[in-house]
C-alpha cells in the first residue's frame, strides 16, 4: 500500500512529464510527455536546473515531435538534474533526476547564498522538500532565515489557485516550523509582508479576510500563532479594548470562514 501511495504521489507531482533523458542522437535533453501528441506553443515555458547553479534558467526548445521536446545544455555543458514545464504561470510537470537529482538539490539548499529565491523556485517546482534525506536540511535553512522562509511560503499559499492547492502546503509548514518559537518581530514581519491581515483595522471588522482564511486553510495553528504574536506590532496605536474586538472578529472568521462577510454584523469598534 505504501508503495502504491508513493507511485500515485510521484505521478501527481510529475503531472504530464513522463521522463527527461539525454538523447545522443540529437545531442540534447529530451522531455517525454505522458500524452501523445503534446504540441509546443508560445505560452509554454521550459525551465531547467543545472549543476552548480543556485537558480534554474529558462531554456529554449530546439525541436519537438509528437510527445517529445528537446532542449540543449548551455555552453560549457553542465548536467541538467531537474526540468519543469509551465503553461503561462501553471506548472504542468516537473522531473528530478532520481537520487542524484535529490543529492544535487540537498547540496544546493545547504550552500545557496540566495535562499529566498531558491526556496521560491523549489516551491513552484513542487520539489521533494519533505523527502527523507532532504527535510532536515530544508528545515535548518528555514530556521536560519525564518522571516524570508515564512514570507516565501505564505506568498506561495497566496498564489494557490484553489483550496486543494492551499491545503497541500500545510504539511510543509508544519514539518518545517514545528520546532520553532515565533517571536513578535517575526510574526509581525510575516503578517505585514504577506497581507495575511488587512492593513487597516476596519477591514478586519467588516470581514475583508480572504488572505487570512487562505492562510488558515494551509495551517490554522501556525496562522493563529502568527496573528496572536504579531497583532500588537501590526497595530501598535490601537487601544487594548479595540484590539480585543479585532481578535474576536478573527476568531469568528476562523470558526465560520464561509460566513466571514457577516462578521461586521457582530463586531463593532
Amino acid at each position: 500500500m505504501a508503495r502504491a501511495v508513493t507511485v500515485v504521489e510521484s505521478i501527481r507531482d510529475c503531472l504530464l512529464l513522463e521522463r527527461v533523458d539525454w538523447d545522443p542522437e540529437h545531442t540534447a535533453y529530451r522531455i517525454t510527455f505522458r500524452s501523445t501528441p503534446y504540441e509546443l506553443s508560445p505560452e509554454h515555458r521550459l525551465v531547467a536546473w543545472f549543476e552548480g547553479e543556485e537558480l534554474p534558467r529558462a531554456v529554449e526548445p530546439v525541436g519537438y515531435q509528437e510527445n517529445h521536446w528537446w532542449f540543449e545544455s548551455p555552453e560549457g555543458g553542465p548536467t541538467c538534474y531537474a526540468t519543469a514545464v509551465f503553461h503561462a504561470v501553471t506548472r504542468i510537470g516537473s522531473r528530478w533526476k532520481g537520487k542524484s537529482g535529490v543529492d544535487q538539490l540537498r547540496e544546493l539548499v545547504r550552500g545557496t547564498m540566495r535562499w529566498a529565491g531558491t526556496f521560491k523556485e523549489l516551491l513552484a517546482w513542487k520539489a521533494p522538500l519533505l523527502e527523507k534525506s532532504m527535510v532536515v536540511v530544508v528545515q535548518t535553512r528555514c530556521l536560519q532565515e525564518p522571516l524570508s522562509s515564512l514570507v516565501t511560503l505564505f506568498a506561495a499559499i497566496r498564489s494557490c489557485p484553489d483550496t486543494g492547492s492551499t491545503q497541500s502546503l500545510g504539511p510543509l509548514l508544519r514539518e518545517l516550523f514545528r520546532e520553532w518559537t515565533i517571536t513578535e518581530e517575526i510574526a509581525a514581519g510575516v503578517l505585514q509582508a504577506t497581507a495575511i491581515l488587512p492593513a487597516h483595522p476596519h477591514e478586519i471588522v467588516v470581514g475583508d479576510l480572504e488572505e487570512f482564511q487562505r492562510a488558515l486553510a494551509a495551517d490554522a495553528v501556525l496562522t493563529s500563532i502568527l496573528v496572536i504574536q504579531g497583532l500588537g506590532k501590526c497595530f501598535p496605536n490601537l487601544p487594548n479594548h479595540e484590539r480585543s474586538v479585532l481578535v474576536g472578529c478573527l476568531q469568528r472568521a476562523a470558526l465560520q470562514p464561509e460566513k466571514s462577510t457577516d462578521v461586521s454584523a457582530r463586531c463593532r469598534l
